[in-house]
């Protein structure tokens, strides 16, 4: 499954935040739900980094088309473009 977001933050700690968030059961997205059923497994998790430098419009704009395209539930773990 793909997931697409963006962040000013290394994805490393964006990560780390969707994984603590993830953790508590009062979260309901298709992500974080796709993260508590990871724990404990071996999981092959590739990151990347398609665009940097935009302006934040520009990110969000680029951020939904990737969505639109390919990560929006039920072919991704995206919820919303």
């Amino acid at each position: 499954m793909s997931y697409v977001g963006i962040t000013r933050r290394s994805w490393q700690e964006r990560y780390l935040e969707h994984a603590e968030k993830a953790l508590e059961s009062s979260s309901s997205t298709r992500f974080h739900e796709a993260i508590r059923t990871m724990q404990g497994q071996k999981v092959v998790c590739v990151h990347d980094v398609s665009a940097y430098g935009l302006t934040k419009a520009d990110a969000k704009a680029y951020e939904s088309k990737l969505i639109k395209e390919s990560t929006l539930w039920p072919r991704g773990l995206n919820m919303r473009a």
